[in-house]
């Protein structure tokens, strides 16, 4: 029976056994997928739209951003994604009929709206011999890698010493094992003599931590052991003075036991020259830093204003020691800025303290922050950490080659793992001061604001060439008042983030002779085209025509018109079958079309010429064929001559591939005139002009005596001569054309030579004899690829590519005789590296394009405008003054045929408002007179403005009848006199009288 009774009891026990298992497998196996998040959790600039997931389908998911937990009947049934605009922990749950409801999923979103700083995870320590809990900052070695300390495992289990990379990866350096030290909590400093120091908090003869040094090879040697009255258990690592001894702190020890400052020569004579004592600070776990001043910087964990003896241990402090041993405290810690701060600070590029706290911060983690403390003591707190960045940052910072700054924090990381992390803080700088209106060249004084992006940034400028910094130059209040050319610097800087950059800019105040307009900007997206490389040419309709080199539908380039306002039209989008890449302008031809080439493209890719309607109608011509025939890659525009015929010019092709002078029909029949052969010229870049004697000019690129070019002469028949061949002295390199002048001569460019090499002027009489006019210097513009135009003031007008300010070209005008004057510098806004020759408009303005530069980077159309002359401003004689009698005031100006009016009521005078001046004007009471010039052609002049006060002369007094003035003055000169004697001898008679009493 007791038999039967046992094996039922065994029975029933394996079979509730396998009950319980079959439970425990079935609810495993049944339980809803946790959801997950999307953004993850972490710290974020803006607001997020999280999405909430689970991979078990159908299940239901809940969500609550109140702190609360989640469960199948409490928090929010989530529909679709959940705005996070502010700092919120985001919690949710899913479940379904028939499953285990999932584990709850929490997150910590932290938004700001301006991150001081961007935090990022480089490497996760995992517990083995790669160390764990770093406490100790990085330092970066001579070797551009990062060195610091982990407070525990490794080999010994006592901590370690390691290699970081900047891309992340570590090498275990050495492992302490007591003897040598244990369990290091400070950070290292390298020595100048390229080994590392460091200290331990435990370990060494006493267990009261040590002093090491360590070679960069991880052989590690034990300097000193400390003995607690010495000092006890230094948290702190060590610094090297200005003056080669070693600085550092201990946690403990001293005369208050609440921990030492202390110096130690490099003989190892350690000498304590601070001893904490609770109000200023105590138990200093964070190395020290010398600062630019020379004195030390540092912090304490416990201790300052909260302090209270026996209840109140504090929340630590950063403090400023000399090297003497003269201790003022800079910040008391309150917990919200921050607590307990571990860390040794880093002063960074921009003067300022940058260190962590382990607890503390505006986020309920209470996890550590990241601040900034000024010199002066003003503490920002840049960082507030999480679980995900890291928690309890125990290291210092270090300020990488890169700017940003780089640390560890003892907890925290990848999920599960919770073994702290290296991370990277890019801490924002301040927004570059802006300048309204922007640098460049003005008429008349400016009145320059200058502003930050970054709000409530404090801004200094200096208008004297220095360097603005955060205790150089004027603090910013309002517009700065510039009357003269000025190079105008401005920094902005703002507690808890870097100076921003310097900005600069040279505002130059004159009467520059020439205003540019942007007309309008190439993109190249689309039908756009972009990068123009040739001159403009003006149309019957008053438009102007062009080519751009690249861009439109195909990337062929286009043909263009834009109205002098700036309306834009792409016309033609070149297909490479009827020609590819413009480089040259178009032509208007006799009978109103538009002809010109293309440098490659049409049946052989050597180039076309084509003919265009104004309305956009296209029609190739001709199609250049290679080298032994008609030439190839055309770069210039044709002109047409007196016969109605076209000619131009080739790169290449020819015999000689040389290039070619060609001659082609109006219905495109084209006929090769020469080849050149080297001798007398190669690669004419630029196109011909025909002169008054019915001949063609133009020049070569190279080639000639001494491989610079040439200038030649063709007849109609293909007749040439060579006039001129560039020396380099001369000019070498033209690739701009020629023009003739209203005296005959031919004028042009050379791209280099000259005085400077950077490209000449020249004038050419037609017999071929060479001036050169100009010699480039870059500070008047250099390298014109350009030819001249000579305008309708007999002035010659080109560009340069370049320049010694912002090198990217000039507008210049030069006289007949070889005066050049810069007009207009190219800064890349607007516009860079004009290739064009300018085209003057029937308006009287110039009109040019630049191949890059404007709002998109693809070239200009600009307008340049000439000033009118401004008239001399009148002159009055006699001049304004204080007078006894009524004037006449003859007015005059200096400029020729000019008309004055003039007013005396106090208004101003115009062209339509005053007398017109036509004799002297007479002025017989006080009056303020006010006089303009004005004539058709000039700017009117300034107001001249003069006030002539008119008095009348003084009364002259009449003499008394009978005796006349003198016997009057006479009888009161003597009665004065008879008066005085008698006061004396009154006066006397007194004296004598009180002598005898």
């Amino acid at each position: 029976m007791f038999t039967k009774l046992r094996r039922l009891l065994r029975h029933f026990r394996r079979t509730a056994l396998l009950a319980c298992i079959f439970s425990a497998v079935s609810a495993y196996a049944l339980q809803v997928a946790t959801p997950t998040f999307s953004p993850v959790a972490g710290t974020y600039s803006s607001a997020q739209s999280v999405t909430i997931n689970t991979t078990t389908s159908s299940a239901t998911i809940r969500y609550t951003t109140d702190g609360s937990t989640p469960s199948e009947t409490s928090g929010i049934i989530y529909s679709g994604p959940v705005s996070i605009s502010s700092s919120t922990m985001l919690r949710a749950v899913a479940y379904e009929s028939s499953f285990t409801t999932s584990a709850v999923i929490s997150g910590l979103y932290s938004i700001t709206s301006s991150p001081a700083a961007i935090v990022n995870v480089l490497y996760n320590f995992t517990g083995s011999n790669d160390g764990a809990a770093p406490y100790a900052g990085l330092i970066q070695g001579t070797d551009g890698n990062f060195y610091g300390t982990t407070y525990s495992d490794g080999i010994n289990n006592q901590g370690t010493v390691f290699k970081l990379t900047p891309s992340g990866a570590l090498t275990t350096l050495a492992s302490f094992n007591v003897t040598n030290g244990a369990t290091p909590s400070a950070g290292l400093i390298q020595g100048s003599d390229g080994n590392f120091y460091g200290t331990t908090y435990y370990g060494g003869s006493n267990n009261d931590g040590t002093v090491f040094q360590m070679t960069p090879a991880g052989v590690l040697t034990s300097l000193v052991s400390f003995n607690n009255t010495n000092g006890a258990h230094p948290y702190a690592g060590l610094v090297q003075g200005s003056d080669g001894n070693f600085y550092g702190m201990t946690y403990s020890g001293g005369s208050a036991n609440d921990g030492t400052v202390f110096m130690i020569t490099p003989a190892g004579v350690l000498t304590t020259l601070v001893s904490f004592g609770g109000a200023n600070g105590s138990n200093p776990e964070a190395a020290l830093v010398q600062g630019n001043d020379g004195n030390f910087y540092g912090t304490t964990y416990y201790g300052g204003s909260s302090y209270v003896s026996g209840s109140n241990l504090g929340y630590g402090t950063v403090f400023m020691i000399t090297p003497s041993g003269v201790l003022t405290t800079l910040v008391s810690f309150n917990n919200t800025n921050g607590a307990n701060p571990l860390a040794g600070l880093v002063q960074g590029s921009d003067g300022n303290f940058y260190g962590t706290t382990q607890f503390g911060g505006d986020c309920d983690c209470n996890a550590g922050t990241v601040f900034q403390v000024t010199p002066a003591g003003v503490l920002t707190s840049l960082v507030s950490f999480d679980s995900a960045t890291g928690e309890e940052p125990l290291s210092g910072l270090i300020q990488g080659s890169d700017g940003n700054f780089y640390g560890t924090a003892y907890f925290g990381g990848a999920s599960g793992i919770n073994k702290g992390v290296a991370f990277q803080v890019i801490v924002q700088p301040a927004a570059a001061p802006t300048f309204s209106p922007g640098a460049g060249t003005y008429i008349g004084a400016q009145s320059v604001t200058i502003s930050s992006l970054t709000s409530g940034a404090t801004i200094r400028y200096t208008t004297d060439g220095s360097t603005p910094t955060e205790a150089n130059g004027i603090i910013y209040s309002g517009p700065v008042s510039l009357v003269s050319t000025t190079l105008l610097k401005a920094i902005a800087y703002e507690p808890g983030l870097t100076n921003s950059p310097v900005t600069n800019g040279i505002y130059t105040i004159g009467s520059p002779a020439a205003l540019l307009n942007i007309i309008d900007n190439f993109f190249g997206l689309g039908i756009g085209g972009k990068n123009p490389q040739s001159s403009l040419v003006q149309g019957n309709d008053g438009n102007f025509y062009g080519t751009t080199n690249d861009g439109g539908t195909r990337g062929a380039g286009t043909i263009f018109s834009t109205t002098p306002a700036g309306v834009l039209t792409t016309l033609v989008s070149f297909n490479n079958t009827n020609g590819q890449a413009p480089y040259a302008g178009l032509t208007l031809g006799i009978d109103g079309n538009f002809y010109g080439t293309t440098y490659s493209g049409g049946s052989a890719n050597d180039g076309t010429v084509f003919k265009m309607t104004t309305a956009g109608d296209l029609t190739p011509l001709a199609s250049f064929t290679g080298v032994s025939l008609n030439g190839q890659n055309p770069t210039t525009a044709l002109v047409q001559g007196t016969d109605g015929n076209f000619y131009g010019t080739t790169l290449s092709g020819g015999a000689n591939n040389d290039g070619t002078v060609f001659r082609m029909t109006p219905a495109g029949t084209l006929t090769n005139l020469l080849s050149f052969t080297g001798a007398n010229g190669a690669s004419p870049y630029a196109g011909l002009v025909q002169a008054n004697d019915g001949n063609f000019y133009g020049t070569t690129l190279s080639g000639g005596a001494n491989n610079d070019g040439t200038v030649f002469r063709m007849t109609p028949a293909g007749t040439l001569t060579n006039l001129v061949s560039f020396t380099g002295a001369n000019g070498a390199s033209p690739y701009g054309g020629l023009v003739e002048g209203t005296d005959s001569n031919f004028y042009g460019t050379t791209l280099s030579g000259g005085a400077d090499n950077d490209g000449t002027v020249f004038r050419m009489t037609p017999a071929g004899a060479l001036s050169t006019l100009v010699s480039f210097t870059g500070a008047n513009g250099k390298n014109p690829n350009a030819g001249l135009v000579q305008g309708s003031d007999g002035n010659f007008y080109g560009t340069t590519g370049g320049s010694t300010v912002g090198n990217d070209g000039t507008v210049f005008m030069m006289t007949p005789a070889g005066v050049l004057t810069t007009l207009v510098l190219f800064d890349g806004a607007n516009g860079e590296n004009p290739y064009a020759n300018l085209v003057q408009g029937t308006d009287g303005n110039f009109y040019g394009t630049t191949y890059d530069g404007g709002i998109w980077g693809g070239g200009t159309i600009f307008q340049l405008i000439r000033p009118l002359p401004l008239m001399a401003a009148p002159a009055f004689s006699p001049a304004a003054g204080t007078y006894t009698s009524a004037q006449t005031v003859s007015m005059t100006s200096a400029t020729s045929g000019a008309s004055i009016r003039y007013t005396t009521d106090g208004s101003a005078p115009t062209e339509i408002n005053g007398t017109l001046y036509s004799t002297p004007v007479s002025i017989s009471s006080t009056t303020t007179l006010k006089a303009v010039a004005y004539e058709s052609g000039f700017t009117d002049s300034t107001v001249t403005s003069g006030t002539y006060t008119i008095n009348d002369p003084p009364s002259t007094p009449t003499p008394a009848a009978g005796g006349g003035g003198g016997a009057f003055d006479d009888w009161f000169l003597g009665f004065l006199a008879f008066a005085g004697v008698v006061r004396w001898r009154i006066g006397a008679l007194k004296r004598a009288n009180h002598k005898r009493q």
